[in-house]
């Protein structure tokens, strides 16, 4: 039960860190889209 709590626990943080990646680079792609080439 205990190693179970520390995969599930390990699982959120990738989960949050790819989920903050992915929201950086749409912002950072929609900043680029719209400054002037």
């Amino acid at each position: 039960m205990h190693a179970l709590d520390r995969i599930r626990q390990s699982i959120d943080v990738i989960f949050l860190y790819g989920l903050t990646a992915g929201l950086m680079m749409a912002i950072a792609a929609i900043i680029m889209a719209k400054l002037p080439e």
